[in-house]
């Protein structure tokens, strides 16, 4: 079966001077083992060149079974977020491969979750974790490093203590070099001032991750802030979300590695004058994301977590608390006065 040359992964311009010259179907330009000469001029006169291994590679269609994709998903690896009732919620964590959306009031508990997460994906994986390292892009400075030390520091005493109790002397051995400089040294951090910088940013991500190649998680925080300034009008707030959320799909992907961002709330006036709260940045905002999760203060420790979005899971929620040590499950004796 011909295939026509538009539905190849060549620039425009390329597919344009191809289809002036007569190149209608892919077969008219590669043949299964060489590349048409005057073709292979044109590409190249248009500055793009593709050897004949590049061009098998794309005549093929890559196809899985349903059950291939299922056993992909379950084989998924997850960042803890040391509740294990939202771990439950979430099916073992924030998962990989995916962009996890974070939407809340001020104070709702955010960021506090995004430093957790950068801290857990640290973890060696012989305590279940993945040995790897995080970037986190801040635009609304509400990254602490001193918070962060105080998380990483109970990290480390809880997994000093896990492998005290499992009595393996390989395993406590690794574990001694778990400490807080190294998980501070895995933890990359950069500032994002405006959209322009964090369009920038966003950007060059696959170029950091070519030189890192341990880093398995990506933090936005926050995403909807540099857009609330009102400078510009909503469809190029929509084109630059969209640019910004397409190429952090791609590089989640790409780079088999969890994205998590976070976004404020917003208020939406419904037909009768109603007031509702809703996530910012619009509606086809949340169609980027895999998993949308609205998390919210209850009371003085209480906070929830709610699952707005997944392809995966029902609306449930999930409650924590935010101590000193970070985010852990709600006291039993809490929950019942409730």
């Amino acid at each position: 079966m011909l295939r026509s040359i538009t539905s190849y992964p060549f620039p425009s311009s390329v597919l344009k001077k191809l289809k002036e010259d007569g190149f209608i179907y892919f077969e008219d330009l590669y043949d299964g083992q060489e590349i048409n000469c005057e073709g292979k001029l044109l590409m190249k006169q248009c500055g793009f060149e593709m050897n004949p291994i590049d061009f098998m590679s794309v005549s093929k269609c890559p196809s899985k079974s349903a059950l291939d994709l299922w056993q992909d998903e379950c084989m998924a690896p997850h960042i803890v977020t040391f509740s294990k009732s939202m771990d439950d919620m979430l099916d073992g964590g924030i998962t990989v491969g995916q962009i996890t959306e974070l939407c809340g009031a001020p104070g709702s508990g955010k960021t506090q979750l995004s430093l957790q997460l950068c801290v857990d994906v640290t973890i060696p994986k012989s305590l279940g974790g993945l040995d790897g390292e995080a970037l986190y892009i801040e635009t609304d400075s509400g990254f602490t490093p001193s918070r962060l030390k105080e998380i990483a520091k109970a990290c480390v005493d809880h997994c000093q203590l896990v492998a005290f109790h499992q009595s393996e002397g390989s395993l406590e051995n690794e574990v001694s070099n778990f400490i807080e400089t190294t998980i501070l040294q895995a933890i990359h951090y950069t500032s994002a001032c405006g959209y322009t910088q964090l369009l920038a940013a966003v950007f060059s991500i696959q170029d950091f991750l070519q030189k890192n190649s341990k880093v398995k998680l990506i933090v936005v925080d926050s995403l909807a802030f540099p857009f609330r300034d009102g400078v510009l009008n909503s469809l190029h707030r929509t084109r630059l979300l969209s640019s910004i959320l397409k190429e952090l799909r791609v590089v989640a992907l790409k780079f088999n590695l969890a994205v998590v961002v976070t976004n404020q709330l917003t208020t939406k006036i419904g037909p009768r004058c109603e007031k509702s709260l809703i996530p910012a940045l619009g509606e086809s905002f949340g169609h980027y994301c895999n998993l949308r999760v609205m998390l919210g203060h209850l009371n003085q420790n209480t906070y929830a977590a709610f699952v707005l979005k997944s392809v995966k899971k029902p609306q449930i929620s999930a409650q924590f608390q935010i101590v000193k040590n970070g985010i852990r499950d709600c006291d039993l004796q809490e929950m019942s006065s409730e």
